[in-house]
């Protein structure tokens, strides 16, 4: 079977954390998988894990990608059950166009967000979780992009590769 790929773009401290409890405590409310905080980037790649690695490798890494999160929202979509979007967030369609530019992908509509739960619920049940989450709004920095092989489990999903984009490696 042929191994499918995602780019994630992973939030430096604190928002990592941050997320992550939320994504950990949502999981745990609502019976749902874990996963970690990240804006996937590029999703569903079918290339060979060393074209990838390579193309990720290759990028400019010496300028900041700082984006700000923005409206908790909901939806139907199982891994986007809940999500907050992303503002400010002109670096992260900028590392996404490289990168599909690099790949040789073509581009569809891109709406980069954070998911903080997968899973299928009632409507009403996913707006009224929506609604009693914030997320603080401050700047932050990609810390790395991750290489993560997609599996039907997302408990199963861990990054084979990354590529720190800030010098201290904190994420």
């Amino acid at each position: 079977m042929k191994e499918i790929y995602s780019i994630w773009a992973i939030p430096s401290a604190p928002t990592y954390r941050n997320v992550e409890s939320i994504i950990t405590r949502l999981a745990r409310e609502h019976d749902g998988p874990t996963f970690s905080p990240h804006i996937t980037i590029v999703g569903d790649v079918g290339l060979p894990k060393s074209q990838l690695t390579d193309v990720i490798g290759s990028l400019n890494t010496n300028s900041d990608k700082v984006f700000r999160l923005g409206r908790v929202a909901c939806s139907e979509n199982y891994y986007k059950a809940v999500f907050v979007e992303t503002k400010d967030d002109s670096s992260i369609r900028t590392l996404r166009s490289n990168l599909l530019s690099l790949l040789g992908m073509g581009s569809d509509e891109y709406n980069p967000h954070m998911s903080l739960m997968y899973g299928t619920y009632a409507v009403t049940t996913l707006a009224a979780i929506a609604n009693a989450i914030t997320v603080p709004d401050i700047p932050t920095k990609i810390a790395r992009l991750d290489l993560v092989p997609i599996t039907p489990d997302p408990n199963e999903w861990e990054s084979i590769y990354s590529l720190y984009l800030m010098s201290n490696r904190q994420a």
